[in-house]
């Protein structure tokens, strides 16, 4: 939920790319909503969960991710969407590749044609399109506006969990999901229309 504030800092550091004050809040709207999701409406119960050696690897994963979406916009003026994500895709395998490894040689997979389909679906979807369409988000609208995006996945685990799994939607997560997808939109949004009223007004004058 922090990506989009760690992302606008590594950006306006390595970037020098501009942020507004709609970014800010946008990222922390959507980070309420987050928080609303995953406390079930009760953000005290938030200062009750513990933290665990899984929730540091979360945090370098975030850092990561967001220095992806920073090095992506650095490369991507002189290399083609399809060429940075197939080098970054190879470079992940060999990142990933030992401990696939290792993992078969301890606890090798019973193959079945559903562990195949699911397989492939990982590797053609959000291995190849949605790194495809991120990196094209990336380029065209920068990474401290494309990182907001992220808070919603949340929102979609809660949709596809009602529409696949039979789940209740509860309302502190129709709260959140607003919050979330509020502070998406306004981050994406008001510094668009707001230079858009300082060109008229200009104009004006």
């Amino acid at each position: 939920a922090c990506s989009p504030l760690i992302t606008l800092a590594l950006a306006w550091v390595f970037l020098r790319a501009p942020f507004h004050g709609a970014h800010i809040l946008g990222g922390l709207l959507s980070l309420l909503g987050v928080a609303t999701i995953m406390s079930d409406g009760n953000i005290g119960n938030i200062a009750s969960m513990r933290i665990n050696f899984g929730d540091l690897l979360l945090v370098m994963g975030v850092l990561m991710f967001a220095g992806y979406a920073v090095v992506g916009r650095l490369v991507m003026p002189a290399r083609s969407i399809l060429s940075v994500t197939t080098v970054m895709t190879g470079m992940s395998v060999v990142v990933l590749l030992p401990g696939a490894v290792v993992e078969i040689l301890h606890q090798p997979p019973q193959m079945s044609w559903g562990l195949v389909a699911g397989i492939a679906y990982v590797t053609l979807f959000p291995g190849v399109v949605a790194f495809l369409a991120w990196n094209y988000g990336v380029q065209e609208v920068g990474p401290t506006e494309t990182m907001v995006f992220m808070n919603m996945t949340p929102v979609y685990v809660v949709i596809f969990s009602s529409l696949f799994l039979n789940e209740t939607l509860k309302p502190s997560q129709l709260y959140g999901g607003g919050l979330v997808i509020g502070g998406c939109l306004f981050a994406a949004l008001a510094p668009v229309v707001l230079q858009r009223l300082r060109g008229r007004v200009s104009t004006r004058a």
